[in-house]
């Protein structure tokens, strides 16, 4: 699986691509968590380019969401569509993680 990373307004974004599933979820767990413990204080996770996730991408960022928290900081989640966003709202992540329609949208609060 491909994971995109970029800086929008000094937030670091990252984008994984295709699918999120049990081969996938553990290397962007890894990454999450990596930048995490470097510090990084708010991660926009930019689902727009998924076509899937499952069960184990849930847990990928759930595990991120939770140790952002501890370290007083915020995932937020953005461009989730069709059936990945439908199974984000079926699962309860909408309710638990800040949803935006894009990355900007999500950097800027709008």
């Amino acid at each position: 699986m491909e994971i995109l990373e970029s800086r929008v307004r000094g937030v670091l974004v990252v984008a994984p691509v295709d699918r999120l599933d049990a081969v996938g979820a553990p290397e962007l767990s890894e990454r999450l968590l990596d930048r995490i413990s470097a510090g990084e204080p708010r991660i926009v996770l930019d689902l727009s380019r998924l076509v899937y996730i499952s069960s184990g991408g849930l847990r990928a960022l759930a595990r991120a969401g939770r140790e952002l928290r501890a370290a007083r900081g915020r995932l937020d989640l953005a461009g989730a569509a069709g059936a990945v966003k439908e199974v984000l709202e079926l699962s309860g992540f909408s309710g638990a993680f800040p949803m935006f329609a894009s990355a900007e949208d999500a950097v800027t609060g709008a």
